[in-house]
C-alpha cells in the first residue's frame, strides 16, 4: 500500500514539473515573439506586414502600448 502511495505523489510531481515547465516554455515564446515584434516596429515595418506574418493584433497592440508607456 505504501508502495503505491509513492507513486501516486511521485506521479503528482511528475505533473507538476511537467506543467510548470510547458507554462516556462509559453512565456518564453511569448517573450520572443514580443521581442521580435519590437524589433519589426524598429525597422520600420508597417503593421499590416508584420500581421502577415502570423503575429496577432493583440500581440502588436500589447508591444505597441509598451513602446508607448
Amino acid at each position: 500500500m505504501g508502495e503505491s502511495i509513492g507513486r501516486v505523489i511521485l506521479q503528482g510531481m511528475l505533473e507538476d514539473a511537467w506543467n510548470k515547465g510547458v507554462e516556462q516554455e509559453r512565456r518564453n515564446t511569448e517573450k520572443e515573439r514580443e521581442h521580435a515584434i519590437v524589433a519589426f516596429i524598429s525597422f520600420g515595418i508597417p503593421k499590416e506586414k508584420i500581421l502577415e506574418k502570423g503575429y496577432t493584433e493583440e500581440e502588436y497592440t500589447k508591444v505597441k502600448k509598451k513602446l508607448l508607456s
